[in-house]
C-alpha cells in the first residue's frame, strides 16, 4: 500500500497519520532529533522499502535555522559518516522514519492540557523614553497583587505622574486596567498596565 495524495490518511497502533501533517522527530530517532517536517509518503506491506515491521513514513524536513542546531546535527552525521558533514551534505528530503521516531504537531497541541495564567503588563512613556514589562502569574489574585505594585512603582518613579492633580493629568480604571495620560500627549507621556487571561499548552 501507497500513501502520497494530500490529506490521505494512514493508522497505526492508534495514532494517525495523514499526508501533509507537520511532525517532528523525536529522541527515538536520534539522527534527526528535533527536526520538523511534513509527511509526504507511507508505504507498507509488500510496498515498503525497509525491512522495518512498522510502515515507512517519508517526510521531508526543513532546514533548522538556528545556528546551535545546525551544528549540532553536522555533529552527528559527521560521526555517522566518520567525516565532516555540513548542512548541505546532510539529506533532508524524502528520509524514511518509523511511526515511533515521529510526532504529529497538531495532536501534541491537542493532547497537552491547558493551562490559564495571567499575564500583568505595563507600558510607560515619559521625557522622550518608553518602555515595556511583562510579569505572569498563575492565578488572578496574583496578578492583581502585581499590578498593584507596578503602579506604585511607577508612581514613585515619576513620569506621567508628576502631572498628578494638573487639569491635563486623566486616569482611566478597572478592576483589569489602569491608564494615566496626558490628555493630548497620550502617545509621548503615559502609564499603562493590564491583565490579560491566557491559556498555555
Amino acid at each position: 500500500m501507497i500513501l502520497n495524495k494530500s490529506n490521505e490518511v494512514f493508522e497505526f497502533e492508534g495514532k494517525k497519520f495523514k499526508i501533509g501533517d507537520e511532525v517532528i522527530v523525536n529522541s527515538v530517532d536520534a539522527d534527526y532529533e528535533g527536526l520538523i517536517g511534513v509527511i509526504t509518503e507511507i508505504r507498507d506491506g509488500e510496498d515498503k522499502e525497509t525491512d522495518n515491521e512498522t510502515p515507512d513514513i517519508y517526510c521531508n524536513f526543513f532546514e533548522p535555522v538556528i545556528p546551535a542546531e545546525i551544528d549540532q546535527l553536522e555533529k552527528r552525521f559527521s560521526a555517522i559518516f566518520q567525516e565532516p558533514r555540513k548542512l548541505e551534505d546532510i539529506n533532508l528530503d524524502q528520509v524514511i522514519m518509523a511511526p515511533e521516531m515521529i510526532d504529529v504537531i497538531a495532536e501534541l497541541e491537542k493532547e497537552t492540557a491547558g493551562k490559564i495564567v495571567y499575564t500583568i503588563t505595563d507600558d510607560w512613556a515619559a521625557h522622550g523614553e518608553h518602555d515595556t514589562t511583562v510579569e505572569v502569574r498563575s492565578n488572578l489574585r496574583s496578578a492583581k497583587v502585581c499590578m498593584r505594585e507596578m503602579i506604585r512603582k511607577a508612581v514613585k518613579y515619576g513620569g506621567v505622574f508628576e502631572h498628578r492633580g494638573e487639569e491635563c493629568f486623566v486616569e482611566d480604571t478597572s478592576e483589569m486596567t489602569y491608564h494615566a495620560y496626558i490628555e493630548g500627549f497620550d502617545e509621548s507621556t503615559h502609564y499603562w498596565v493590564c491583565i490579560q487571561e491566557k491559556q498555555i499548552r
